[in-house]
């Protein structure tokens, strides 16, 4: 159950908050203040499936655990009265976007790397809750955002792997060593990127005792190295290499980590805290 106020005109600089003048407090403070008087009833509910809201839907659980769908939203200047809310309760990598009508738009929507509005918006993560409320006639904005994405993957080796001189090695993570991996996107030592967005991806490799050589390592997307992790010219002490890239990928897109070795075999060792690669979902935007 939710609390509607009665309808004011949205102030479009000033959302929630007004101006301090040498008068007072500017509107649409005052507003608010004159109409938390009147109570009726806004609907809360489950949308499951592509539909069209009103501006009656103010709290919407949005379910796409079978399938991605899209949600329309009402006229902007239909909305005069609550905010819309939409939040995502399922699990799945399944997306739900948020669809102007008409020429309706959504300003500086999270997602957008270089447009100021949008629209739409899409909801890709579990638990993600997105607040838009209209500022003027024909446009949203989004006024809260929470995001608490699932989309990291530590993977480290328990067998010892040989790098022969002159050969470059997929970094391969040995059967049940994946941590953290809740969506199940890195299998077959490959990770597949599950929305599009920056990715910060970091591996060490830990070298056992050996000839003096220069070993690599290097991010691969989609199958071409994109970008040097880290090098060094070890000698024949242990030693170790690593570092860390940032990326944007598509969804979709795979990351690996390769290794290679100049001058001499070398043997990557195993241990959890030794030899590893991390991949973390970082955003689509920093808006």
């Amino acid at each position: 159950m939710l609390v509607r106020l009665p309808s004011f005109t949205p102030t479009p600089d000033i959302p929630f908050g007004g101006d301090v003048t040498s008068s007072g407090v500017n509107t649409p403070d005052n507003n608010i203040e004159n109409y938390i008087d009147t109570v009726d009833i806004f609907s809360a509910g489950t949308l499951t499936g592509s539909t069209t809201i009103t501006n009656a839907n103010v709290l919407n659980f949005c379910n796409a655990n079978s399938a991605s769908f899209t949600v329309t939203l009402p006229l902007a200047s239909s909305v005069t009265t609550a905010a819309l809310r939409f939040k995502k309760i399922d699990t799945s990598i399944n997306t739900i976007t948020l669809q102007c009508a008409g020429t309706d738009v959504i300003e500086n929507p999270f997602g957008a790397l270089t447009t100021p509005t949008s629209t739409s918006y899409l909801m890709r993560f579990p638990d993600e809750e997105v607040t838009i409320y209209p500022i003027s006639s024909g446009v949203y904005r989004i006024i809260s955002r929470y995001v608490n994405h699932r989309f990291r993957v530590r993977a480290f080796k328990t067998v010892n792997q040989n790098v022969l001189n002159g050969q470059t090695l997929i970094f391969e993570s040995d059967s049940g060593t994946i941590g953290y991996d809740l969506n199940n996107n890195f299998a077959s030592n490959t990770y597949t990127c599950p929305v599009s967005g920056f990715y910060l991806v970091g591996s060490n490799a830990q070298f056992a005792p050996g000839s003096s050589a220069e070993m690599f390592l290097a991010l691969r997307r989609n199958g071409t190295v994109y970008g040097l992790l880290g090098a060094s010219q070890i000698t024949t002490s242990s030693a170790k290499v690593g570092g860390f890239v940032e990326v944007f990928c598509s969804a979709g897109d795979t990351l690996q980590v390769e290794v290679n070795s100049i001058g001499n075999t070398r043997t990557v060792e195993a241990g959890t805290s030794l030899t590893f690669c991390t991949y973390s979902y970082l955003g689509y935007s920093f808006v």
